[in-house]
């Protein structure tokens, strides 16, 4: 960043009280020079002080003022070889070295040109309100803080899986849910989905014992996981009429582990016996239904990277895809980590970032085909369709004046 020292002029020698550097009282200082150092868009007023009534080779403070962050600090220069005599050269380099080393602009200056960011809203309200007092009482006026609406949810991450136990290599003892490895991998792709698409939804963690398995509710569920896991017959059913009702499953195999993904495919087998789970075309709608992604980059279990087309699977109710599901791990790349371990959607170059467009494009098409696959859950029903009848079928035939 392009820093520029200016110096104004030499300023008329008069003796101050003030608060000089890091001592705890008051000095009387007389200013010597006053300069002005840019820093980006920051501005910033320097004054160099010497101790009254010293000679002119003593020592020098400097008193900053950034007009930016409107503060006052002080720098004690007098253990440094440059600041010795108050002249105009030993000033500009003064001032050159301490913009240098950053110490008159800010972190926030020397990182960002731009405004700084905006400030959260404080969503304070004012309003009367009752107190719990018994009745005649004055009404108070307080100020509460507000909570902004809570966006609809969109997919929910099942709270489903083992518990894992097991031995670190320094003998430290830990244990797990298998689903909790990614925390914050649903928050940071519904992140990327408001700024990709500017909708604003929200992920949410679910138990199923809780969940109503209505698509209306959540339109989207997420599972995702190391170990093995098996449904009972119950759990199974529900599931069907959820994806048959118009919900999408999307399963992920978190750091492409072998034992879940065996485990998913036997469920989804057991669940669509009729259905099978095949690779996805690459002209499949999910691979553009916001970017066109063509190729992607892996990571292989020997650990290796290559690139290829984007490999997803995934179970058709319809023309509709219903269940999705991704061998190559794409949750670590939500959360924004990799592992030396196992096989992922990673590159060394971009990191997450396939993983992350691959996210994007999955929610868009589940958003986009959610209102077909509600139409497609209707179905028509004809009662008593099979019922034997007892009646008669009888037919007249007409008499007119011609040949009949």
């Amino acid at each position: 960043m392009t820093r520029m020292t200016r110096l104004i002029a030499p300023i008329q020698p008069s003796c101050r009280r003030v608060r000089a550097g890091n001592h705890a009282g008051l000095a009387v200082l007389t200013p010597i020079y006053r300069g002005i150092i840019r820093c980006g868009k920051s501005v910033v007023r320097v004054t160099a002080w010497r101790p009254c009534g010293r000679p002119s080779d003593s020592a020098v403070e400097l008193s900053v003022f950034s007009k930016r962050i409107s503060s006052m600090s002080q720098h004690d220069c007098s253990g440094r070889s440059h600041c010795g005599g108050p002249d105009r050269r030993s000033f500009l380099a003064l001032c050159a070295g301490l913009a240098a080393e950053g110490l008159l602009c800010g972190s926030a200056d020397a990182a960002s040109c731009g405004p700084p960011p905006k400030a959260k809203p404080h969503r304070w309200k004012a309003g009367e309100s009752f107190p719990p007092l018994p009745l005649p009482a004055t009404p108070l006026r307080r100020s509460e803080k507000k909570r902004p609406p809570a966006p609809p949810a969109l997919i929910g991450k099942v709270e489903y899986g083992k518990m894992v136990e097991g031995t670190d290599e320094k003998g430290q003892k830990y244990s797990y849910r298998d689903w909790t490895t990614d925390p914050a991998d649903v928050q940071s792709l519904m992140q990327h989905v408001k700024q990709s698409l500017n909708l604003d939804y929200r992920g949410i963690q679910i138990p199923l014992a809780q969940f109503s398995w209505d698509p209306a509710e959540l339109p989207i569920l997420y599972l995702t996981g190391h170990e093995g896991f098996e449904f009972d017959e119950d759990l199974r059913k529900k599931l069907r009429w959820y994806l048959q009702d118009g919900g999408t499953l999307l399963g992920d195999a978190c750091c492409g582990m072998k034992p879940y993904r065996d485990a998913f495919l036997s469920e989804m087998n057991a669940i669509f016996p009729r259905h099978r789970m095949d690779p996805l075309p690459l002209d499949h709608p999910v691979y553009s239904s916001f970017q066109k992604i063509e190729e992607v980059s892996f990571i292989g279990e020997d650990q290796k990277p290559f690139k290829g087309a984007p490999f997803l699977e995934g179970v058709h109710l319809g023309c509709r895809c219903a269940v999705l599901f991704t061998p190559y791990d794409l949750s670590c790349g939500w959360d924004g980590h990799s592992h030396e371990a196992g096989r992922r959607v990673w590159s060394a170059q971009t990191g997450p970032q396939d993983a992350i467009r691959l996210g994007v494009n999955i929610l868009a098409y589940c958003l986009a085909s959610y209102q077909q696959g509600r139409q497609l859950a209707i179905s028509k029903r004809y009662h008593e369709a099979d019922a034997a009848s007892d009646e008669k079928f009888v037919f007249g035939q007409v008499v007119h004046e011609g040949d009949w």
